[in-house]
């Protein structure tokens, strides 16, 4: 019974410990993760928010955990105060079409500690869907020909217009 009591209370210390020990990494990351669709062709900027949560000021390094040419990653490196935010954007250009899952790995360490010890951490889920580009030619051809019907109807309206005016002048030129 005490043992059970024991751990009811080491359960409950350690429950309200975490959020101290999620603060105490020093870093806060918005989105949790990120998911793209896009086509062939597009160009896509999307923005990550890093927070210095800790009490020093940290150096964050930022990279993708596999290595594509089409994705770029500004800055890759840069400086927190303690409670300071930053943008982070990718660049993400749909070159061909593809469907894959990586993470983006964003650490900070205390500037100026050179000895080793555990940096906080996060990896952020990337997936990137890129879809064919939809044929626009055919919609195009669509509304050219829509728009050419209408520009044919309205010119021989005109001239069936115009002739009916010319038939009753002439018509009254010859009763008068």
């Amino acid at each position: 019974m005490s043992s059970c009591k024991y751990l009811t209370r080491y359960l409950i210390f350690l429950l309200l410990l975490l959020p101290l020990l999620t603060k105490a990494a020093g870093l806060a990351v918005t989105p949790a993760k990120v998911n793209l669709e896009m086509t062939t062709g597009q160009e896509k900027n999307v923005s990550l928010e890093v927070e210095n949560t800790s009490s020093n000021v940290n150096l964050y390094d930022v990279w993708l955990d596999d290595e594509f040419n089409f994705i770029k990653i500004t800055p890759q490196s840069f400086t927190l105060e303690s409670g300071e935010k930053k943008k982070i954007n990718l660049i993400i250009t749909g070159e061909r079409e593809l469907s894959l899952a990586t993470t983006i790995s964003i650490i900070g360490r205390p500037l100026g500690i050179q000895e080793f010890n555990l940096t906080p951490g996060i990896k952020i889920p990337l997936s990137i869907s890129i879809a064919p580009q939809q044929k626009k030619l055919i919609n195009e051809y669509l509304i050219y020909t829509i728009l050419s019907l209408m520009v044919l109807t309205v010119v021989v309206w005109l001239i069936i217009l115009t002739r009916l005016k010319t038939k009753k002048k002439t018509k009254n030129l010859f009763l008068n």
